[in-house]
């Protein structure tokens, strides 16, 4: 089980290298012009992709989904101190305060 863990984990950064170098890709440029190679199949097919909408569609559903784990981690967060306030209670009415 844990070394699916850690194969998971390995995979997902890559994933996300991958992701950052995408979108860091459109910022660099040549500036010298000298011996520019001719664009190739493989180049043109990528400047078809449209990384953009992608990346604005990457940054929509992440938005949501974090707003939906905040949510969730909330009403986590609720039911462990109702559950905890009844412990306390229960276990106050077992030992009342001696004066």
């Amino acid at each position: 089980m844990y070394n699916f863990i850690l194969q998971l984990f390995i995979v997902l950064s890559l994933g996300v290298i991958v992701y950052l170098l995408a979108r860091t890709v459109p910022r660099i440029t040549d500036e010298s012009g000298v011996g520019k190679p001719t664009t190739g199949g493989f180049d043109k097919l990528v400047s078809k992709i449209p990384l953009a909408k992608i990346d604005a569609a990457l940054d929509s559903f992440l938005l949501k989904f974090l707003r939906k784990i905040k949510v969730l981690t909330m009403k986590v967060d609720n039911l462990l101190n109702i559950y905890l306030n009844k412990l306390r209670k229960k276990e106050q009415s077992k030992y009342p305060p001696q004066q």
